[in-house]
């Protein structure tokens, strides 16, 4: 809806609808509580990748792409995992080779 803050407004810290490097460091490190230049090398990597026109910053449709992708993601490691989930203590041990 309109007005309601985006997931994406905390990490554009000075709101101009694009996220930089240094302002995904800034509000990730705000965040975690941690300082996190060791991970700057990966952390940069990562951000390159999500980067599709490698303009240096990260367009609403880049960070709305990358959590639909992780939401997607976390939706089929759920359902990998969902028959496990459901199994009793007898078919678990019945599925591993031993009597109950």
């Amino acid at each position: 809806m309109a007005g309601e803050p985006s997931p994406r407004d905390s990490y554009d810290l000075n709101g101009d609808g694009r996220i930089t490097f240094e302002e995904l460091m800034e509000a990730t490190g705000r965040t975690s509580g941690k300082l996190l230049k060791d991970f700057e090398p990966i952390l940069r990597k990562g951000f390159d990748t999500l980067d599709r026109n490698h303009d240096g910053v990260l367009s609403a449709r880049d960070f709305d792409d990358f959590r639909e992708g992780m939401r997607r993601f976390r939706e089929w490691i759920e359902h990998l995992l969902a028959p496990h989930r459901q199994r009793r203590p007898a078919e678990e041990q019945a599925a591993n080779g031993m009597r109950t």
